[in-house]
């Protein structure tokens, strides 16, 4: 009895002839933002109808194929799906379209992962495809990097400190959404260690970044340096360099570098 009170004040001409009102959208559909590659609904809300409603779905416009329920859901969102969305509502006495919700994706960080050298500079973006502009605040494991806001984030001269997780948190008037992590490895210059004389010659090891190839240079005067060794560190970052030659030697000094 109230739902048909509340259709007579709506239209009372439709009812005193026994047709039913054409809808009346209660919910328009609300603009999303969305990671790539995730799920993005849209929904209509409408007012109870005693007769079947039809949806069509449309995009910038178009009818999408297949887009005849009260959501439509892009599964595996991509930035060809970025635009205007809106629905048409219909029974047997009219039909009502929605007002425009817009679909925004976030891509990236780009690239994922990143491995520099002391000192070397290092660059992080961000792809926003969506309508109207965008905010931004880049994080560092986690926490907000004061005033990164753009859409690139550079780190330059970047030290061991640096190295660590960067992520980007994208706003607009749809909403928020965070990127995935991209992980930033600073590698770490190899140095030279634990000093030993053997039976086979002279023992040292060799620490750093694990897969990085190291030289192996020696010298009598601290002037000409000969390479005696091309090494990649294994796994573990240890390796572990004997000079079965430094028996020959009055002295001998070792360097190592990355070339």
């Amino acid at each position: 009895m109230l739902l048909l009170v509340g259709w007579a004040t709506l239209f009372p001409g439709a009812l005193a002839q026994g047709v039913p009102p054409p809808p009346v959208i209660t919910n328009d559909p609300s603009s999303l933002i969305v990671l790539a590659g995730s799920d993005a609904v849209f929904e209509v809300g409408v007012h109870e109808s005693s007769v079947p409603l039809s949806y069509t779905w449309r995009f910038f416009g178009v009818n999408i194929r297949g887009g005849t329920n009260a959501a439509l859901k892009l599964f595996n969102t991509q930035s060809h799906q970025v635009g205007i969305y809106s629905v048409v509502v219909a029974n047997m006495s009219g039909r009502v379209t929605s007002s425009n919700a817009s679909l925004t994706v976030v891509t990236g960080p780009f690239p994922p992962d990143l491995v520099v050298r002391p000192g070397e500079d290092a660059t992080f973006s961000i792809q926003v495809d969506g309508v109207g502009p965008a905010d931004y605040q880049w994080q560092f494991n986690g926490q907000d990097l004061a005033g990164e806001t753009r859409p690139i984030l550079n780190l330059l001269n970047v030290q061991s400190s640096q190295a660590g997780q960067y992520s980007v948190t994208v706003s607009n008037p749809a909403g928020s959404v965070t990127s995935p992590e991209a992980l930033l490895t600073v590698e770490a210059a190899p140095r030279l260690g634990y000093v030993l004389w053997g039976a086979q010659g002279f023992h040292f090891n060799i620490t750093g970044t694990p897969w990085v190839t190291c030289i192996i240079q020696a010298s009598k005067d601290f002037a000409a340096w000969t390479d005696i060794s091309t090494n990649t560190l294994p796994a573990g970052g240890v390796l572990e360099f004997i000079d079965p030659d430094a028996s020959s030697f009055n002295w001998r000094c070792y360097r190592v570098f990355q070339p």
